[in-house]
């Protein structure tokens, strides 16, 4: 398995991992815990485009490993 194809599973997991807390916030009657799930979120968000950014320079890198 290659690097690229392993980044492209660690975003999708993180994508849903993102999604995951984005539903739980809105779930939640607890405004805390709703902040505390949405600010999560937008953490989880920012480390997604961080990987984004890296799949895409490895792409540029070695165009072979574009999808």
């Amino acid at each position: 398995m290659t690097v690229a194809s392993r980044l492209k599973q660690t975003i999708a997991a993180a994508e849903g991992v993102g999604a995951n807390l984005k539903s739980f916030s809105l779930e939640t009657d607890d405004e805390n815990m709703s902040k505390a799930f949405n600010d999560l979120a937008a953490e989880v968000d920012d480390i997604v485009a961080k990987l984004k950014g890296r799949l895409s320079h490895i792409q540029d890198l070695e165009p072979q490993y574009r999808s």
